[in-house]
């Protein structure tokens, strides 16, 4: 009798599929990757157990396994969120309190512009919050370069780049999330600009993703207790007079374009 291979291709899936679900625990990403995987499975089983031949216990073994599989991946995916918030991590509000202009130790409320955003000058340090009120990120734009030089191959789908080169550090109790709970990484849809009448000028990633080298660009991870230094660039309309970062949509950070 010829034997059902079906059965044990679909076993290795859904143990594949297995191991994955069980990481989304670590790395919530993965539950994208598992599922796909534990779906193959159980169509493979399937197959496995219409077909004649050996390796039917293979298919229904397998079969099982992508089914307790497929509800263990979510399971872990949400208990990871709910322990992420259960835990606290890095706030992404920017509740920075400014010592400047605090007296006799106390803290001085932020200083917002009509924006609401906390305004900031080129080198000027700005501060992330973790969960136990203790600064666990300080970050600064140390240079805007308008129209800066880049690689041949560069365009733009707005008219103007405009370069930030930022440096953050992180301390030893940061914690980095993943990006499907609270996260710190530079999205390029958090940057916006601002025209000279106030009104937001939207960004894209095409400048990005064309004018530097990837090496040169603002790393996306930050590892705990380090300080990283890369250059981030927004596409926008000519005439951007500021650059703002506004994490979650709220409002964020603002600082000057010479």
């Amino acid at each position: 009798m010829e034997k059902n291979k079906a059965g044990i291709i679909a076993l290795c899936l859904a143990l594949a599929g297995g191991v994955f679900a069980f990481a989304t625990g670590a790395v919530p990403a993965l539950l994208f990757l598992s599922i796909p995987i534990l779906i193959a499975s159980l169509v493979v089983s399937i197959i496995a157990l219409t077909r004649k031949g050996k390796g039917k216990a293979s298919g229904v073994i397998a079969l099982v396994l992508s089914v307790v599989f497929g509800v263990v991946g979510p399971i872990m995916f949400v208990g990871s969120f709910i322990g992420s918030l259960a835990e606290g991590s890095t706030s992404m509000e920017n509740s920075e309190v400014l010592v400047e202009g605090g007296t006799d130790g106390e803290e001085a409320e932020p200083q917002r512009n009509e924006r609401g955003n906390l305004a900031k000058q080129i080198g000027e340090e700005a501060f992330i919050f973790g969960s136990t009120g203790e600064k666990e990120i300080s970050f600064k734009v140390l240079e805007a370069v308008r129209s800066p030089e880049c690689q041949p191959s560069a365009s733009t789908q707005n008219g103007e780049l405009v370069a930030l080169k930022i440096e953050m550090t992180t301390t030893e109790d940061y914690l980095l999330q993943t990006k499907y709970v609270d996260t710190v990484r530079l999205d390029w849809r958090d940057w916006t600009g601002v025209s000279l009448d106030g009104s937001t000028i939207e960004n894209s990633a095409l400048g990005l993703t064309t004018c530097l080298p990837m090496t040169e660009i603002f790393p996306l991870d930050v590892p705990q207790g380090e300080t990283v230094t890369g250059w981030w660039i927004l596409d926008l309309a000519p005439g951007a007079t500021s650059v703002v970062w506004s994490p979650d949509g709220e409002p964020g950070w603002e600082w000057p374009v010479p």
